[in-house]
């Protein structure tokens, strides 16, 4: 029974493959047709061979999954084969294939991969089925000698004609008896003819396995792929993140995805004009954000217009910011640079020469912030022109020198004659140190007061001094700001060393608190200062050593992006760098190559 009666034959004849169909567009992927349909002859389609012979055609307009179990738009029967063993998709202009992490492996054109492209005829064998690309307009020509119709020695080629050829010879012609001795040589031609005619059949076989395994070797007749089989899933991902990047705004990092994603694609492929082109614009936009960003910043939060306007001329009239930006730009210029013009006008006007002086201050930095700005020429040459004043100039009443005031008269005062009084001695300055070690901080305050008032010299000195750092203890211990306890620390310090490991463990926390803080608001080189003081203070805080690592990992993350974007936007890399280097100590690697890199 032939494979086409078993399949559209018979009324008990039960179908092999079992289509699942998920949803409409899914029945139009797995709509299936016998080989060499004029229907799908203008179509991509895939040709699948089953282990029973089982021939079908499939379109691809889609993801198609193949795989033993029903889950699958196109199911095998094959033991061979794992539940979801391979993926076949396509973006309407480009076709390739995924293995599923299978038990057995995808071999394509007789070599085992992971993923690839498919151009048109390539051979994919996964178990014991065969998969065929075709592409539209090829012919289905799959015909291939079947087990049943080889012979099973392949020495019965030549061995029918060698029996054939003996029995003649061996044959005596019963009309001439006397021909018994030409008979014999004739038997023994045939057999040399014979034994001639095996060696030169083994011999051409020889040559055509040699000729086999050096097309093998060579790599002959094998269709030049697009992308490498083992970069393929690589670029695809890549620019799929590219995409994303740009959608959220991250254009320095899109750049950076599009132009590794074109390194991977050879030259002869025309979709690297289109990745570097992509990588272009995303770092176009990149810079645009940049300077839109900071002249922002220069101008709503530190009101210098003249470096916002500046930096806003930098935006390029590719980016989608340059409307915001010209916009912006024409704001600083009217509500600000043209009310500077003005005060310049009437400094030039007023004939004179510290206004003037001033006036050329300013119009000087007018033109740094931005060369083409209108009338700063004309003013300068008016500036340079030499001074000739129509009416005498008139002098500035704030140059001019007011005279000293009169000296005060002193009042006469009697001295006094009275007798110094006797200081007594109130106690020791070791008794207020060990008030003060017990926390008793106000009693070693009035202790401290006591000695100062009954004693002199360096005793008084000392006194003052310890009376000076128990007040500043007492003040900030309680602050539960890292500073305020540092000055707490370092003034009990200075009087004794009681308490102290108390205290360092309160002032390590208070260090990680606001380095915490601070790598929360971005300031990562503050961060890691505060991290290092609590490790000097507390060596083994496991939350300390954390938060380096993540700075350092932080700033491996930046000398990244500034290697990448080296060639994309060297200021963009510069200002990464510099930011690695704020981070991280000079006795760092990545400090060091940072700093090289500057």
């Amino acid at each position: 029974m032939s494979s086409f009666d078993r399949d559209f034959g018979g009324h008990n004849f039960e179908p092999v493959e079992k289509t699942v169909l998920l949803d409409d567009m899914a029945a139009q992927l797995l709509e299936r047709r016998p080989p060499g349909d004029p229907e799908l002859a203008n179509e991509y389609r895939i040709l699948v061979v089953d282990p029973a012979g089982q021939e079908w055609e499939y379109p691809i307009r889609g993801e198609v999954l193949l795989g033993r179990s029903e889950e699958n738009q196109i199911m095998i029967e094959d033991r061979a084969v794992s539940r979801h063993h391979l993926a076949i998709n396509t973006d309407g202009k480009l076709f390739w294939f995924q293995d599923l992490n299978s038990g057995n492996g995808t071999q394509l054109n007789g070599e085992y991969v992971q993923e690839g492209w498919l151009t048109g005829g390539e051979e994919i064998i996964i178990g014991n089925s065969r998969i065929y690309f075709l592409i539209p307009g090829s012919a289905t020509d799959n015909a291939e000698p079947q087990a049943d119709d080889l012979p099973m020695d392949p020495g019965s080629l030549v061995a029918a004609p060698i029996q054939d050829a003996a029995s003649l010879v061996a044959t005596p012609s019963p009309a001439s008896p006397a021909a018994a001795p030409e008979a014999e040589e004739d038997d023994e031609g045939g057999k040399w003819l014979a034994l001639a005619l095996v060696v030169f059949v083994l011999g051409l076989g020889v040559a055509g396995l040699g000729a086999w395994f050096l097309y093998k070797r060579l790599g002959a007749g094998k269709k030049p792929t697009v992308i490498g089989q083992t970069s393929a899933r690589s670029s695809l991902k890549k620019l799929q993140h590219g995409n994303k990047l740009i959608q959220e705004g991250k254009f320095a990092e899109a750049s950076r995805f599009f132009r590794m994603a074109a390194s991977s694609v050879p030259e002869s492929n025309s979709y690297r004009s289109t990745f570097l082109e992509r990588a272009n614009i995303a770092g176009i936009e990149a810079i645009a954000k940049k300077y839109y960003n900071e002249a922002k910043k220069l101008y709503y939060e530190e009101d210098k217009a003249c470096d916002a306007y500046g930096s806003l001329k930098k935006v390029s009239k590719r980016s989608s910011l340059f409307k915001k930006a010209d916009k912006l730009r024409k704001r600083i210029f009217n509500k600000d640079i043209k009310r500077s013009l003005r005060m310049i006008d009437l400094m030039i006007a007023s004939n004179n020469p510290v206004e003037r002086k001033k006036a050329r201050k300013k119009l000087q930095e007018l033109q740094y912030c931005d060369t083409d700005l209108p009338g700063i020429k004309q003013r300068l040459t008016k500036l340079n022109q030499p001074h000739t004043p129509n009416t005498p100039s008139v002098p500035d009443p704030r140059s001019a020198r007011r005279p000293p005031p009169p000296p005060r008269r002193r009042r006469y005062r009697r001295p006094s004659y009275r007798r110094p009084k006797v200081r007594r001695s109130s106690g020791t300055i070791s008794q207020g140190v060990s008030l003060f070690c017990k926390g008793q901080y106000a009693a070693s305050i009035v202790h401290f007061s006591r000695i100062i008032g009954s004693s002199s010299g360096s005793k008084r000195r000392k006194a003052r001094r310890y009376r000076s750092a128990v007040k500043t203890f007492k003040r900030y211990i309680n602050s539960g700001s890292a500073y305020g306890l540092l000055k707490a620390h370092r003034a009990a310090r200075k009087i004794s060393n009681c308490n102290l490991s108390k205290y360092k463990g309160r002032l390590a926390k208070a260090f990680i608190k606001e380095a915490k803080r601070n790598e929360g608001r971005s300031r990562y080189a503050a961060a890691y200062r505060s991290y290092r003081k609590a490790l000097r203070y507390n060596g083994g805080s496991s939350a300390a050593k954390s938060g380096l690592r993540r700075i350092k990992k932080k700033a491996t993350k930046l000398y990244g992006q500034a290697e990448v974007l080296m060639d994309v936007d060297p200021n963009e890399a510069k200002k990464f760098l510099r930011q690695v280097i704020s981070i991280l100590p000079p006795s760092d690697p990545i400090y060091r190559k940072a700093k090289s890199k500057l």
